[in-house]
């Protein structure tokens, strides 16, 4: 005999699986919880009473469904996060790697602007940190417009809002994530030249060679979640932050197998370790290219 899942829930899981995860993930920030938020929506409709044709719309229900569980998540784990130890950065989402030790630069500004294309609803790293400044609420709002483009009056109704209210809301969040969107603008090129610098440094320990790359006011954030070494507090000005990197490079802290990677559709490094992923860098870029952020998650954790 068939399964309820088989026949009916089965298929839905192959169609929306990927849509509702990338809803979960920008709600919440995290890659993992939202893998469990999607599995286990449909583990509870392969065992309830179920019928799809008493569904009108089985897409809508199934986003409002991850939607309302995506906040649930959220609002525990802000609580648990009071105790976090140090800075916590959301787990970033990693697409397309390329190795350092055999790159061709001039072939990965055109894979590059290729990648950028299909990743180009994708939320940055830099806007996903800023999203945790938001109220659950706006975050909700602000992911399904802003990054799905989902209309006002289905986001109303998952929501249990009004348009107009739901509007208001995103109005009122957009100004607080401004700044952490001047890197769209940046060309590929420049990031890549950065980046490209960066390794340099890894390299040769030595990172006095960025200054003038970095914003005068530059912060640095460290996640390591209590499991690995990191600065508990952020690292601000562009001479402390070469300054630390000068200091782990010279502890050994920085050798490994470097690669650069697509974070959250943008130019990123990934450092490795006898192929476990050790640490990986995201930066953000101020309107005249300048880096204005580095994020560097180590918590394994959230990089596995």
């Amino acid at each position: 005999m068939t399964s309820l899942f088989q026949t009916h829930i089965e298929p839905l899981y192959v169609e929306y699986r990927s849509l509702l995860i990338a809803v979960a993930y920008r709600i919440t920030g995290m890659r993992t919880e939202a893998e469990d938020i999607v599995q286990d929506l449909f583990i509870h409709l392969s065992t309830t009473d179920w019928n799809q044709q008493q569904v009108i719309n089985i897409r809508a229900y199934l986003i409002q469904s991850t939607v309302n569980r995506s906040l649930n998540v959220l609002e525990s784990a802000r609580i648990k996060r009071i105790d976090y130890p140090g800075v916590w950065l959301p787990e970033p989402n990693i697409e397309h790697t390329y190795s350092s030790t055999n790159m061709n630069y001039e072939a990965l500004l055109t894979e590059s602007a290729d990648t950028s294309m299909m990743l180009k609803d994708d939320i940055s790293y830099a806007v996903m940190v800023m999203l945790d400044q938001l109220t659950p609420i706006e975050r909700a709002i602000f992911v399904l417009r802003q990054s799905f483009d989902f209309p006002y009056r289905d986001i109303a109704v998952w929501l249990d809002r009004s348009e107009s209210a739901c509007r208001k809301i995103l109005s009122r969040a957009l100004p607080k994530l401004q700044e952490a969107q001047s890197s769209h603008s940046i060309s590929s090129e420049h990031k890549l030249a950065f980046t490209h610098a960066f390794l340099q440094a890894t390299q040769t320990g030595n990172f006095s060679n960025l200054l003038e790359l970095l914003k005068s006011d530059i912060r640095l954030y460290t996640d390591g979640g209590g499991k690995v070494k990191s600065a508990l507090r952020p690292i601000w000005d562009r001479r402390r932050v070469v300054s630390f990197f000068n200091g782990i490079a010279n502890k050994g802290s920085l050798t490994g197998e470097w690669s650069i990677v697509w974070i959250n559709g943008e130019m990123g490094l990934q450092l490795q370790r006898e192929h476990v992923t050790v640490a990986i860098y995201s930066f953000r870029y101020d309107i005249h290219g300048q880096v204005d952020q580095i994020f560097m998650i180590s918590n394994p954790d959230k990089i596995r």
